[in-house]
């Protein structure tokens, strides 16, 4: 049995974990409501397939928006395929709003009030932005509703109303799992209910015109940050450091659960936001610590995921004691990177005084956290990044100042086993030797090639050149001289290519004078990756790279540096398209091809870092003369779009240059263009084709293509001129 904590982005909070067992799966919650790409780019890297994935048993801990996430959008669009659930029961949960989810559904659809109960409800986002914060109050007003949709649209589904109303039955179907559902229990679900239906008449007064039916989003936030702000200091007052309240009663409704034993895999501990260190729920004590007892019953525990994202009332040093004392050594926190109060700072103080004896992990810092069972009752701890026992505090928007470490693999004692500094090893995850804490630029990447496993790509491009008229061509060939070396232009980006790769494309020694042209006469740092490699495996080493640098350039076409195909469509918009007979009418079948990922450094499909590749083109002298290129200032700037691009004005305005306008491919045709106009800073947004590099086409507005620019038009010399592009092939 595997358990994988997926990594939930920047965004604060936040819980999404994968069970796989003999071909089965158990997902726990679903992140943000907008976490829909990187969950389903890390299904894929898991399951190693693409959507749709049949989840054999979903599992919704409890009615907060960052655990519920996009599971309604996957379900919805057919990404996951749930087989049975097990959720959080919508009465309760939503219980704030003072109706039924059938009331809800006929009644408060809309109502800015219940919107505004439900914010109440949720964690802490004040400190949003509010561009933020409106896009978070968008989703909580709808989150129910969604909620509902969900559950309806699904089979099998059960809502857990207490341990002890339990059948049984979800824990048979999945005893192949290890599965035991340990509480809370009906009588403590009820008392987090009672106060959800209480706290918002608390919190403000119903007759107040403020909260009527017609409170716009930026009354909304004015008053939201108005009313948690006065709650914050209320518990700051009472010497609390989280505000109890309606968040608390939602957090103490998670389903508290365990999977594994010592022939299953790691037996685990999942609690989803039970605040077990301090309820903060006036009533629940008591139940509460019965629930801590359940829990204890169970030990020992390989691994433990720290409730409510390592704050301080999910977890206490009294209760780590407890943990280590009955051999838990493998703690996991879960959440985003934008969180400066999870983990708590506190939590973070007593888990470094054990770290001789401990392996703390982040999703936050580590990414992906896979923990996989090995021969002979070994666990395998895969950090998809970064380092074991990291326990530096977050700080606001810390996406730029994160030290980014290699990966590293966690080699630990046989599941229930007890884990001391000495039975603790830490190898590198790909040649097995002793770690180190940083990767130095005079560090070879020879020894790591050699020892990476790696298998062809199937991203190729293939140029058709006749190789005998390159071998020809070759020993005529006329470089420019090289540039002086210089450590200002080039010293803080960081050039990614592959020497093998270089040398079958356009000769040993012209790629051996590529790379001495960027390490000397550039000095710039540079990853030479192995030939051929995997996507997964070059980002890996390039970003281990990244950190000091302000930029990414690729040398090389796809085939050297690969790329990564990117599927635009649902399945479930592909299969309607492939119905409707639209396949064969894109010659790239909907895939388009992105080098984002190498420069994304949070799994969130936006790259921290500007990206950029010069191709090689199976020709030697084009590298040279892309790589010598004198810097660019241009004065003038030329544009064209197709006319069903209106967006593209924005961009081109962006740009600097002088122009007098921005041509619209319906009105401006090639033959009407000077040649000397497509000079300076050239922006493009037009049609291109796979089997047509020399001309771009504009449309007209029934649909009808018109040539809007081909090569002639492109002055034969252009030096200093930059070309943006959106136009597909051919660019």
């Amino acid at each position: 049995m595997e358990v994988h904590f997926l990594d939930v982005g920047n965004t604060k909070y936040g819980d999404c974990i994968l069970i796989t067992h003999d071909g089965k799966s158990i997902l726990v919650d679903g992140g943000h409501p907008g976490d829909s790409p990187i969950i389903l780019r890390q299904l894929k890297k898991i399951l190693k397939k693409n959507p749709p994935y049949v989840i054999d048993l979903l599992i919704v801990t409890h009615c907060h928006s960052d655990h519920i996430g996009c599971l309604p959008a996957l379900i919805k669009m057919g990404d996951i395929e749930p087989q049975y659930a097990l959720l959080a029961d919508p009465e309760y949960g939503f219980a704030e709003q003072g109706f039924s989810m059938e009331d809800r559904a006929t009644h408060l659809a809309d109502s800015p009030r219940a919107t505004f109960f439900s914010l109440l409800a949720e964690e802490d986002h004040t400190d949003m932005n509010n561009e933020e914060l409106e896009l978070f109050i968008e989703d909580v007003a709808k989150l129910s509703d969604k909620y509902r949709e969900m559950y309806e649209s699904l089979p099998n589904v059960s809502f857990f109303r207490g341990v002890d109303k339990m059948d049984g039955s979800i824990e048979n179907k999945f005893a192949d799992f290890g599965l035991k559902i340990i509480g809370p229990t009906h009588e403590h679900l009820i008392i987090c209910k009672n106060l959800l239906e209480q706290s918002a008449d608390a919190a403000i007064s119903e007759d107040s015109p403020m909260f009527s039916d017609e409170l716009d989003r930026s009354k909304m936030m004015e008053a939201y940050r108005s009313i948690v702000g006065k709650i914050k200091e209320d518990a700051f007052v009472a010497g609390l450091e989280d505000r109890p309240g309606p968040g608390a009663a939602k957090n103490n409704q998670s389903i508290v659960f365990s999977v594994g034993d010592n022939t299953k895999g790691a037996k685990t501990l999942l609690a989803g936001d039970m605040q077990l260190a301090k309820a903060e729920v006036s009533g629940l004590n008591t139940d509460m610590d019965s629930l801590i007892e359940s829990i204890f019953q169970l030990i020992p525990f390989d691994v433990v995921k720290l409730s409510h994202h390592t704050s301080y009332n999910g977890i206490s040093e009294a209760l780590f004691s407890r943990w280590i004392e009955n051999q838990t050594t493998l703690f996991i926190h879960t959440g985003g990177k934008n969180d400066a109060t999870h983990p708590d700072t506190k939590v973070l103080q007593f888990l470094k005084k054990q770290n001789r004896k401990i392996n703390f992990l982040r999703t936050d810092r580590n990414g992906l956290i896979s923990i996989i069972p090995k021969a002979g009752g070994q666990l395998e701890v895969l950090p998809a990044k970064g380092r074991p026992n990291d326990f530096t505090p977050n700080i606001p928007d810390d996406t730029i100042t994160e030290q980014v470490q290699p990966a590293n693999k966690i080699s630990e004692a046989p599941p229930g086993g007890s884990i001391g500094s000495s039975a603790l090893t830490t190898v590198s995850e790909k040649n097995g030797g002793p770690a180190t804490n940083e990767i130095s630029a005079s560090d070879s990447f020879v020894e790591v090639k050699a020892k990476i496993p790696h298998s062809s790509t199937r991203v190729t491009i293939t140029i058709d050149i006749d190789p005998e008229k390159k071998k020809s061509e070759k020993a005529v060939v006329d470089y420019p001289p090289l540039p002086p070396a210089t450590s200002d232009r080039f010293n803080k980006l960081l050039f990614v290519t592959s020497s093998k790769g270089l040398a079958k494309n356009i000769g040993e020694s012209e790629a051996g004078n590529v790379i001495n042209l960027i390490k000397d006469n550039f000095r710039a740092p540079l990853v030479d990756l192995p030939y051929p490699t995997t996507i997964q495996e070059a980002v890996v080493l390039v970003q281990q790279r990244i950190r000091d640098c302000k930029g990414i350039v690729l040398v090389g076409g796809y085939d050297i540096v690969p790329s990564e195909p990117l599927d635009v469509l649902t399945p479930k918009q592909r299969k309607n398209i492939e119905l409707e007979g639209y396949k064969i009418k894109d010659s790239d079948n909907f895939i388009v091809w992105s080098d984002d990922c190498y420069a994304d450094l949070d799994n969130d499909s936006l790259p921290e870092y500007p990206i950029s590749r010069i191709p090689d083109g199976k020709d030697a002298a084009l590298i040279f003369n892309s790589l010598n290129a004198s810097l660019s200032n241009p004065e003038s700037k030329f544009g064209i779009r197709n006319v069903a691009r209106p967006f593209a004005k924005q961009v081109f305005d962006s740009i600097p240059g002088f122009s007098k306008d921005f041509k619209v491919s319906e009105t401006a045709i090639s033959e009407h263009l000077d040649q000397e106009m497509a000079k300076g800073a050239v922006y493009l947004m037009l049609h291109g084709s796979d089997f047509d590099g020399t001309k771009f086409w504009g449309e007209e507005e029934n649909g009808y293509l018109l040539e809007a620019i081909n090569i002639e038009k492109i002055p034969k010399n252009t030096a200093g001129s930059v070309i943006f592009t959106g136009s597909c092939w051919g660019h």
